[in-house]
């Protein structure tokens, strides 16, 4: 070692990380400079289909063809069986009804009271496909907040439970609270 290396002080390794991060970080920015905006959408469109092609490797080629690319479609798919299946929130085939009327304004005769609940189910599934954008963005924000927190569904049975619920006032307090 020469003797400049023995007598200059040691930089700290967190204060070498930071000037990296640094350095990395005016890098990002010069290069995002350079990006358009719509060549970053194209890049995380083409990662998202990356990711969906992926996933659906193991899948046979049927199930690729019929899988819907909007992932609040996928979601309400994964989501709403579960949900309605749910006998505290739905006890009745009317409580589904009303929820498919007043939510996805699906309008179902009240002869389909007398059909089965699964069949019900699978309707309301089926017509989550017609829904418009903002329809299923809004209906995916509700139904994340309500399954992802046991505390609003919670309050929900609850409310269900006292007859003080209703589901276009908790879809709307939910879409527009930002839990």
């Amino acid at each position: 070692m020469n003797s400049n290396s023995k007598n200059k002080p040691s930089t700290p390794p967190a204060l070498e990380a930071v000037k990296k991060a640094s350095i990395i970080i005016e890098d990002l920015m010069f290069t995002m400079q350079r990006v358009k905006p719509e060549q970053l959408r194209q890049a995380v469109a083409t990662l998202n289909n990356l990711i969906s092609s992926d996933l659906t490797k193991g899948h046979s080629s049927v199930a690729r063809s019929y899988q819907s690319e909007d992932p609040n479609k996928r979601f309400l798919i994964g989501v709403l069986p579960r949900l309605l299946l749910d006998r505290d929130l739905f006890g009745s085939n009317e409580d589904i009804i009303d929820f498919a009327a007043a939510v996805l304004k699906l309008e179902m005769s009240r002869s389909a009271e007398k059909r089965a609940r699964h069949e019900i189910i699978g309707k309301i599934i089926c017509e989550t496909d017609s829904l418009d954008e903002r329809q299923l963005t809004s209906l995916v924000t509700a139904l994340e907040r309500i399954v992802n927190n046991k505390e609003n569904l919670a309050r929900m049975k609850e409310e269900k439970r006292l007859g003080s619920f209703s589901w276009n006032e908790t879809i709307q307090s939910l879409t527009n609270n930002r839990e």
